[in-house]
């Protein structure tokens, strides 16, 4: 019950196959990891980035210093507030339907 030639071909052959899959998996493992780490830390720079903004912003309206238009920064916050409550709902409607 020994393996003749023609088997040991084939089991060769197979054995080199199942080595290549399993070092694919391997590195598809360990690529995954790679983009998970660097998608973390694109997300923690972008955050960073965003608390600065945040912390400029207010030290400027604390000061009072003027934005682009001219006008205190805080006068700028008031009227882009102001628009956004005027500003059209994008999917509620406009009428209310009162007939039952």
């Amino acid at each position: 019950m020994g393996l003749e030639s023609i088997d040991m071909q084939l089991a060769l052959s197979r054995s080199v196959e199942a080595g290549k899959t399993s070092q694919q998996h391997q590195q598809h493992g360990q690529l995954m990891q790679e983009y998970a780490g660097v998608q973390a830390e694109k997300e923690r720079e972008k955050k960073r980035k965003t608390v600065v903004e945040k912390e400029e912003a207010a030290k400027a309206s604390l000061t009072g210093e003027e934005g682009e238009s001219g006008q205190p920064l805080h006068q700028n916050g008031r009227k882009k507030k102001a628009e956004e409550a005027h500003a059209n709902h994008p999917y509620k409607g406009q009428q209310i339907d009162v007939r039952g």
